[in-house]
């Protein structure tokens, strides 16, 4: 719905068109004023704002022509229709100068007019395209930067960075500061852009999000010149600020040092990444600098790991007993982040190692450590994800050097026993602790067939008994041999057997009679 104005010195005329324009209801506009000359549409134009503007040429204190001059100044989007009384090539050709879009001479038909507003109406939409258009253009040109930014701020300095930042005109020779925010609170970022407002609208601050880390944003200060105005931005104002949004999350701000070059960007990023690891997990909110270094003993030597490796060897059966005793020695109080990062990558990699030796796949754990337990705040944690990952991978080194019939038997069994529920292969493995690619590989080797195709044999077996042994319905046995889609139950029983479950309850039935 667009609207529009009306501007004639004549009261019948305003009333007249407005009645002629609305006898073509598939126009789609309103009329949301009137005035009797130029000076009273230019002061209605400014309170509402219309899409487009319908005026005669002659009229008093203000005419047609000093108006189309005004709205081409002050709104020269708008569009005009011009509507006269004269055919005087001079009124026309003034009209056109000034952008009117429609001239239309008094006595004019609903028709006439309507032909004008329907070309208004489609010069609005093509303006409505265009800008949609270029808002897009701009849209994936300022998600472009961010990106190469991004890339500046998160990889070493090459070419395509380089002629990126001269594009944009960043001084190579500047003073830089590098803010890294850590938080789980992804609602934060409109407040952070309020923060920055002024420093953005100076053109010396940036902010740019972490694109494979959702959990990370950075903000750029750049200021020729000036390394005081730096600190203070940095410091004494956006700090404070920064750290006010956490609210009831964690959020974790690393300032670096100030830098000369904008190529030193990469190395002011790992650089605050590195003093993430001088949080403890009882921190909340803390701003760290450069300065903010804590040296930390670690949990335990090569050796005391060693040790520890070969107890859990030997004494297969104490792995949980052996890794409790050895992550009690950790204090959540005491012991930085990354000290405990450092203890648990010193033992994975040795399990790993271990694990590898024997033909055992393994992960790798220590991939998202950073951003699954910065924020967890509880040392229960961490021990319980690498305690059962251990458990897991010891467990799988010991079946494989032992007889593995019975661990089969009881997977044979527990599939049988629970044919019913959402079984699922994870569900499986963490049942009788061993990875899922393991139990897969032991099922295949020792059945011939998948872990779906056994659960899907025996729920077909289970099927056919109740298909001839009670009178069921269909969907009640899909539910029963646990199918929750009887559709799907359908589709797998005709796949496997052959026919469909009536057919197959009534060739039964025959076969039993005869």
């Amino acid at each position: 719905m667009y609207t529009y104005i009306i501007v004639d010195d004549e009261v019948i005329i305003r009333q007249g068109l407005q009645i002629k324009i609305s006898q073509t209801p598939s126009l789609q506009v309103t009329c949301v004023g009137e005035a009797s000359n130029g000076l009273e549409a230019f002061d209605l134009m400014k309170k509402v704002n219309p899409d487009f503007v319908i005026t005669d040429m002659k009229m008093n204190k203000m005419d047609g022509t000093a108006l189309l001059e005004k709205i081409s100044q002050k709104y020269p989007g708008t569009p005009v229709i011009v509507i006269s009384g004269y055919k005087l090539f001079d009124y026309v050709k003034q009209a056109i100068e000034k952008h009117a879009v429609g001239y239309v001479l008094k006595p004019f038909s609903a028709e006439e007019i309507a032909s004008q507003v329907r070309k208004v109406i489609e010069l609005l939409e093509n303006q409505k395209r265009i800008s949609k258009l270029q808002q897009e253009v701009e849209s994936l040109e300022q998600e472009k930067n961010r990106q190469i930014l991004f890339q500046a701020i998160t990889r070493p300095w090459n070419q395509e960075i380089e002629k990126f930042v001269r594009e944009k005109g960043y001084p190579f020779l500047d003073n830089i500061m590098l803010l890294t925010i850590t938080t789980e609170n992804l609602e934060f970022k409109a407040g952070l852009y309020q923060i920055c407002n002024s420093l953005i609208q100076r053109h010396c601050c940036n902010i740019v999000d972490n694109h494979t880390l959702r959990t990370q944003f950075y903000i750029l200060l750049h200021m020729p010149k000036n390394q005081q105005g730096l600190l203070a931005a940095a410091e004494k104002r956006l700090s404070p600020q920064i750290a006010g949004l956490a609210g009831k999350f964690h959020l974790f701000l690393c300032v670096s040092r100030i830098e000369n070059s904008v190529e030193k960007l990469n190395q002011l990023y790992s650089e605050n990444n590195a003093l993430l690891q001088n949080i403890f997990l009882t921190d909340q909110v803390k701003i760290l600098y450069p300065d903010d270094r804590v040296g930390w003993e670690p949990v335990s030597n090569e050796n005391e790991i060693h040790d520890l490796i070969c107890c859990m060897k030997y004494y297969p059966a104490k792995v949980d007993t052996i890794l409790s005793a050895s992550f009690q020695k950790i204090d959540a109080e005491t012991h930085p982040f990354g000290s405990i990062k450092d203890f648990c990558k010193s033992l994975t990699d040795k399990v790993n190692a271990y694990a590898i030796k024997n033909h055992v796949e393994v992960s790798n754990i220590m991939e998202q450590f950073y951003p699954r337990y910065l924020f967890c705040g509880d040392m229960k944690i961490i021990e319980a994800d690498f305690s059962k990952y251990i458990h897991a991978i010891f467990s799988s080194i010991h079946l494989k050097e032992n007889d593995q019939e019975v661990l089969l038997q009881g997977i044979i069994s527990y599939i049988d026993k629970n044919y019913r529920k959402k079984l699922t292969l994870q569900q499986i493995a963490e049942e009788f602790y061993i990875s899922p690619s393991f139990c897969s590989n032991l099922l295949k080797e020792n059945l011939g067939m998948t872990f779906n195709d056994y659960l899907s044999k025996i729920r077909l077996q289970n099927a056919k008994r109740l298909l001839v042994e009670t009178r069921l319905s269909v969907n009640k046995i899909s539910d029963e041999v646990g199918y929750s889609n009887p559709k799907y139950f359908f589709k797998v029983f005709k796949k496997l057997s052959g026919y469909t479950p009536l057919k197959y309850r009534s060739m039964s039935s025959t076969e039993t009679r005869e």
